[in-house]
This record gives structure tokens, sequence and C-alpha cells, in this order.
């Protein structure tokens, strides 16, 4: 896959052909055909529980830096991925921050501090506008479509 100006327009034409020609061969528990963005109500649970653990101020600064640590004794890159999110859903997330005291602006804060300190390489594409409420089932699971999307333009940044 090419970069720039042109990725876009690839990205389109995977899009087109894994909504044409892709299925999945199997059904998982959890899977679902239904397309983002769900109901409001439903999104506003999930974006108050991902808030809350975005601070809950618990042990994972310490094993991502346990993690880096063990992936640089043995000569690995470590790479942290931050998957996309619905726009419907980072939408409602920003509201949701702003009733409950949360700062939105800050949820990526401890992992761009960790990732300065440690020298992590960090692929954030929480907010991708690459990416629309069709490429999702829910909140922040992709549907095949979006999912092969989302490798194919993951594998031209590695």
């Amino acid at each position: 896959m090419g970069g720039g100006k042109n990725l876009t327009k690839e990205l389109e034409i995977l899009t087109y052909l894994a909504k044409k020609h892709y299925t999945i061969p199997y059904r998982f528990a959890g899977y679902t055909d239904r397309v983002c963005p769900g109901d409001d109500k439903n999104l506003r649970s999930v974006a108050l529980t991902h808030l809350k653990h975005a601070f809950r101020g618990n042990h994972q600064e310490e094993f991502l830096k346990e993690i880096n640590n063990i992936a640089k004794e043995n000569n690995h890159n470590l790479y942290v991925i931050v998957l996309p999110r619905a726009p419907k859903y980072r939408e409602i997330l920003k509201e949701v921050a702003i009733e409950k005291g949360f700062n939105y602006s800050e949820i990526f804060s401890p992992l761009d501090r960790i990732a300065k300190e440690c020298n992590l390489k960090v692929i954030n594409h929480f907010e991708d506008n690459n990416f629309t409420n069709e490429d999702f089932s829910d909140a922040n699971h992709l549907v095949p479509a979006g999912a092969l999307k989302y490798t194919c333009m993951l594998m031209s940044e590695i």
C-alpha cells in the first residue's frame, strides 16, 4: 500500500472489496452484524466505563514499562496500538467526559508520557477520520470490512 494522498483512495477500494467479498467463516461469541452507532444510552454507558478505566490510576503504567523492558531485553520492538473508535462514540465520549468532570484531552496523557520516557512506539488511531460509523459494530469493535481496512492501514505504518 502506498501512502499520502493515495491512502484514502486505497482505503476506499479495500473497504468496497471487503464488503463485497469478505465473509466470516464462523460466528464467535459477541459478534454482531449490526452497525454502529447503536443507541445513545448504550454508547453513553460504554463511554463512562472507558473513562473510568482511563483515569483509574492503577498499575497500568508499571505493566507497560515492564513489557517494554522485556521487549528490549529480547531485541524486540514494542508498538502500542490505539485502535480507532466510531465517530458517533467519540462524540458521546466527549459529552460524557464533560458531564462527569473528566478532561477528555488528557485521556492519552499517561500513555504519551510513558512513550516519551521509555521511547515507546505509539500508533494512535483513536480519532482517525478514515473510519466511519459503518466500519464498526459498536463503539469500538470493527466489522470485518473495517478490520481489513484497518489491518492494511496499520501494515503501511509499521
